[in-house]
């Protein structure tokens, strides 16, 4: 397997990341540890087989002394071994991988059986004569840490990615059905308006054929109206009467109405004092010719006038009025 040989200075990258979107996140990371790049270099030149040779260089003693100085540090019991998830969380990954591969249950047997007054200078020894290992370790360690780590990010990207879809097409859908809701609210309302119009327009149109016809009634009533104008004749009606009220009736109203005569003017206002004379009353009937019986009316009682034509019939005494062509 060939080796990459790393530029002089950072960023570093062994792949275009940029043609690889999944990787983006792990290539940025890379390049602000310049601490890991540099021993991942000196891993890559050693020329060494594999990382996982380096993982025994960390001797026990060494191991145990780590794990107490981080239960210091968080406030932890001396000879608890943390877990994964503290390791990962507090930056401590190369002893989350240690403790994973050598087995929660023995590191804590190493933690319990140790001595820890005199471990501090046989970590001092380990360290001087494992410095290269600890190159090839952490150099693996990352390799491993970017392993396990890189398929779960591109999973959660997925699964994020999936949710925002998700989101967008429920977003959609609800969308989609208040246009729905909508054009159906629009239909019903045009509906009911092309209804009322058209019920409008049906309504206008038998009021205007009742109107029609009214007026061809009533132009018929008005031209016979006219024929009938044609005919009449002009008649003078004259009564001598000494009373109050003088009314005319007859066969012309078929004996319904009394015509109100009028007090001709020669005749003056009111008899003078202490002297009964008869007085002239007047009025104008517009009447077709024929015969037509006719009586006056003073004061309530029936009178005839004996200077027209009189008529008997059924033992009712009547004036006869003719009115000539």
């Amino acid at each position: 397997m060939a080796l990459a040989v790393l530029p002089a200075s950072p960023p570093y990258s062994f792949l275009p990341f940029s043609s690889f979107p999944k990787f983006r996140v792990f290539h940025s990371s890379w390049s602000a540890n310049q601490v890991v790049a540099r021993r991942s270099l000196a891993s890559c030149c050693s020329g060494k087989k594999s990382s996982r040779s380096g993982r025994a260089s960390k001797s026990n003693e060494e191991l145990c002394h780590e794990l107490r100085e981080f239960n210091l540090a968080m406030g932890l019991p001396e000879n608890r071994v943390p877990s994964m998830k503290e390791l990962c969380e507090n930056g401590r990954k190369d002893l989350a991988n240690i403790v994973r591969r050598r087995g929660y249950k023995a590191v804590t047997g190493l933690l319990l059986n140790s001595n820890g007054e005199s471990h501090s200078g046989k970590v001092l020894e380990g360290k001087q004569a494992s410095i290269n290992g600890n190159l090839y370790e952490t150099a693996g360690e990352d390799t491993e840490l970017y392993q396990d780590w890189a398929p779960k990010a591109h999973e959660q990207d997925n699964q994020n990615e999936i949710n925002h879809l998700k989101r967008l097409l429920d977003q959609k859908e609800v969308e989609l059905s208040q246009l729905k809701q909508q054009i159906e609210n629009e239909k019903v309302v045009k509906i009911s308006y092309l209804l009322a119009l058209s019920n409008l327009h049906a309504k206008g149109m038998a009021e205007l054929g009742d109107i029609q016809r009214t007026i061809a009634e009533k132009d018929a009533e008005l031209r016979a109206a006219e024929e009938n104008l044609d005919g009449l004749k002009e008649v003078h009606i004259d009564y001598w009467a000494n009373g109050q009220i003088v009314e005319v009736t007859g066969s012309f109203n078929g004996w319904q109405h009394r015509v109100r005569l009028g007090l001709h003017p020669s005749s003056g206002q009111t008899n003078p004092p202490g002297l009964r004379k008869p007085l002239l009353w007047t009025t104008v009937l517009w009447l077709y010719p024929g015969v037509y019986e006719i009586k006056f009316i003073v004061d309530d009682h029936w009178r005839t006038d004996t200077q027209l034509e009189i008529i008997t019939s059924g033992g009712i005494t009547n004036n006869l009025l003719r009115v000539d062509r």
